[in-house]
């Protein structure tokens, strides 16, 4: 049986396709490409070459590439735009920056530098090779490259960060006589270093947290008012990611302690986001207290591992996938009436993935 990694290989980068079907490794030898539910196909494409980073158009064969590792695949200012059906390069996209990372949608190419980035507009990915720069933007210093893009197709809408720390800029894009505009609104989102932050399908909502890790604040992208404090934890934490599920019923988060939460963004649907059994206390004796406003997660989910690792739902109901940076997958299911805690449905090492491996 052929193995997914090999010992001599390094895994450089792991991330979703847009609807969280497949997931992708960027490794020193080129990349692979699994299907995430159930994990029990994948295929591997040797380059010349290091992949840093790796993003797939929705389900398609064409991928964005950033070259990485001791001896990269390409210069790491410049995107590929790849064929894995052909084998081919459609084209490429050179930046006088470093990227740090990607986004893509449909029409969309957003490339995120430390303290830059370029949004470029195409049709389709028949003409992705036609693609236009429409956006150069400047930022404050982003090492993470943080970034958000909605995925509906028939908006376009990104969230990054301003050269104020603490604050997000939205900036929405439409397209009039065959010309792209753009309108912005400017976001207090906290007082601290923001490091990380996620759009919902439509762009209607913003989720973002600080350095701190111990409070997620989801915004109205169109009011930039906040609509409700969400409160990961007491002690610090690197929060790694944040997503809506393609409803935007749910937030999903994941951190470096090891612990997935599930928030109810919608109001009188499913299971509530508890809140701490003092705030009725605080209410009736008037005491204005931010903790006690806050809502905590109503499921949450455990891994064996408090290094880097990223969560996004699936297209199937009600579960989600955590992936580890050292190597294994996790699925699992949660209940949207009951909450509670998560039990694991898949459990594998996917880079050294055995198809006939059992599902649990």
């Amino acid at each position: 049986m052929e193995k997914s990694y090999s010992e001599d290989n390094t895994l450089l980068y792991f991330s979703f396709n847009q609807n969280s079907s497949c997931f992708c490794i960027g490794t020193d030898k080129g990349y692979t490409i699994y299907k995430s539910v159930p994990l029990n196909d994948y295929y591997i494409r040797e380059l010349n070459g290091g992949v840093g980073i790796i993003s797939m158009f929705n389900n398609s064969n064409i991928l964005a590439l950033v070259g990485g590792g001791k001896r990269p695949f390409s210069p790491q200012n410049k995107l590929v735009i790849w064929n894995d059906a052909t084998s081919k390069t459609i084209c490429e996209i050179t930046v006088d920056f470093k990227i740090k990372n990607i986004k893509i949608k449909d029409s969309l190419i957003c490339i995120i530098g430390e303290n830059k980035i370029k949004v470029y507009y195409y049709n389709s990915l028949d003409n992705v090779k036609d693609y236009k720069e429409i956006d150069n933007i400047e930022t404050l210093k982003n090492k993470n490259g943080i970034f958000g893009l909605n995925l509906n197709p028939q908006k376009h809408i990104i969230s990054h960060l301003s050269k104020k720390i603490g604050e997000v800029i939205i900036k929405k894009y439409s397209k009039k006589d065959n010309k792209i505009n753009s309108k912005n609104k400017s976001i207090s989102a906290h007082q601290s270093e923001i490091t990380c932050m996620s759009l919902n399908y439509d762009g209607d909502l913003l989720a973002s947290c600080s350095e701190k890790g111990t409070i997620i604040r989801l915004f109205s992208t169109s009011k930039g008012e906040l609509i409700k404090e969400l409160r990961r934890g007491t002690d610090y934490a690197e929060i790694y990611s944040l997503n809506f599920d393609l409803n935007s019923q749910y937030l999903i988060c994941s951190s470096s302690k090891g612990t997935i939460h599930i928030f109810n963004v919608k109001k009188n649907e499913g299971a509530k986001n508890p809140k701490s059994f003092l705030s009725s206390i605080g209410s009736y004796l008037n005491i204005q207290n931010d903790y006690l406003k806050n809502e905590w997660s109503f499921s949450q989910y455990h891994i064996d591992f408090k290094g880097k690792n990223i969560v996004s739902f699936c297209p199937e109901s009600n579960n989600f996938v955590v992936l580890t940076e050292n190597g294994m997958y996790y699925r699992s299911c949660f209940s949207p009436s009951n909450g509670g805690e998560c039990g694991t449905v898949q459990k594998k090492d996917y880079l050294y993935l055995e198809i006939d491996d059992d599902i649990l």
